[in-house]
């Protein structure tokens, strides 16, 4: 592992709507997780807002069963052969 490969610790308190972008899911999805229990752990900020630890949603997210990026197979969405291609 290099020096560059090493992400420095932070206890920052992401605001929901960040939180939600940099894990790739709507704030509705979030909200079902949170709610069901499988979700990151969150602060509450005030009465209406809510926050999430910088550390706390990396954990989740490196805990997650499903992968960040699915791969999808474009023949049966477009309807194309791939012609041999990988």
């Amino acid at each position: 592992m290099t020096t560059g490969d090493v992400r420095p610790q932070s206890n920052n308190v992401l605001p929901f709507d960040a939180a939600c972008k940099i894990a790739d899911l709507s704030r509705s999805t979030m909200y079902r997780l949170i709610n069901a229990g499988r979700g990151p752990r969150v602060l509450k900020l005030s009465e209406r807002r809510i926050g999430i630890r910088r550390n706390d949603l990396d954990a989740w997210l490196a805990s997650r069963d499903r992968p960040l990026i699915q791969l999808v197979d474009v023949q049966k969405i477009t309807g194309e052969a791939n012609n041999g291609r990988a």
